[in-house]
């Protein structure tokens, strides 16, 4: 049996970022799949972090757009580790989309990094990418 490639849009803390949410919509078009969307989420910021924003910022503009999506919410002090037992259950992964802390950007494999996520790039099923903000006024091309 084959599996059904999915995109995996990967948040942390009830940070989203609109770019991430614009890019995996387009990306999902683009290859025809589903999106998973995976929070992960401190412990100690469960109570600030409600199932309402995952769903008002992430899942109904997705559903607007006619794609299908899914989202779990892992709570826990180790999200290195999370992401690890999530991606054991949860084959089949085109891509992973960093959907957080736009910090991170540029830390994704360049050597050392302080970020959980970094340290984990090599043991990663598939590529992680990190969607920066179109610059206004810029044309294709240049």
């Amino acid at each position: 049996m084959v599996r059904e490639k999915k995109i995996l849009v990967l948040c942390e803390d009830c940070n989203i970022r609109e770019e991430s949410v614009l890019y995996s919509i387009e990306l999902a078009r683009r290859l025809e799949m589903p999106i998973l969307l995976l929070m992960l989420v401190q412990e100690a910021l469960r109570s600030s972090c409600p199932e309402e924003v995952l769903v008002k910022e992430f899942v109904e503009p997705i559903q607007k757009a006619r794609i299908r999506v899914s989202k779990d919410i892992r709570y826990g002090g180790d999200k290195a580790a999370e992401l690890l037992k999530y991606l054991a259950v949860h084959s089949g992964l085109a891509v992973i989309v960093w959907g957080s802390d736009e910090r991170m950007i540029g830390k994704l494999g360049a050597g050392k990094t302080c970020h959980w996520l970094g340290k984990l790039t090599g043991m990663l099923p598939c590529s992680i990418v990190s969607p920066v903000p179109r610059t206004r006024g810029m044309r294709a091309g240049t």
